[in-house]
């Protein structure tokens, strides 16, 4: 096996403005909160997704409501939140941001 060097980018939790639960957490602490309250739904990714691996490492072996909601694109994780369809997900910075 090779590793190639990729394209780097940044990646964290997504949610919605008026949501006071994950503004100004680092990722670790958001999913922490996440975790801490039972009626919050997060949307997850594709599994195999390098997104997918990450929420992985952040869940610490949880499996949160929506954990199984699996959309292939971080543009279809934000539409999800952004429609109140899920309370968070991760993407990547520029679609978070947009």
């Amino acid at each position: 096996m090779e590793l190639i060097r990729g394209y780097r980018r940044l990646q964290g939790i997504v949610f919605r403005p008026e949501d006071r639960r994950f503004d100004g957490l680092s990722a670790e602490a958001a999913v922490a909160s996440a975790r801490a309250h039972a009626c919050c739904r997060m949307v997850g990714r594709n599994a195999g997704s390098g997104t997918r691996i990450l929420i992985d490492h952040l869940l610490v072996g949880d499996r949160p409501t929506g954990y199984w909601s699996q959309p292939d694109t971080h543009n279809a994780v934000a539409a999800e939140v952004a429609q109140c369809r899920a309370d968070w997900g991760l993407t990547i910075k520029t679609v978070a941001r947009r």
